[in-house]
């Protein structure tokens, strides 16, 4: 694995390097295996038609308009 560390000194980055190198050989046998993944959980979305989504999605807005004239004391007309 590379990282790099571009804040690091001369001195520091050097030392990093050559230890590094020392260490190559070792390095040819090594195996570092990947994370494992998390769960998930598949979500499949509602069989809606177009239409009968967008009638929902009206209602509740009237619905939610109604509740805030509602709260505010004023009178509602339906036409």
């Amino acid at each position: 694995m590379f990282t790099l560390d571009f804040s690091s000194s001369r001195r520091s980055a050097f030392a990093h390097g050559f230890l590094k190198g020392l260490a190559a050989p070792a390095m040819l046998y090594h195996r570092e295996d990947a994370p494992k993944l998390p769960q998930f959980v598949e979500i499949t979305p509602p069989s809606y038609s177009i239409a009968e989504a967008l009638a929902g999605d009206w209602a509740r807005i009237g619905a939610d308009m109604s509740k805030v004239i509602e709260q505010n004391g004023e009178a509602t007309t339906q036409a």
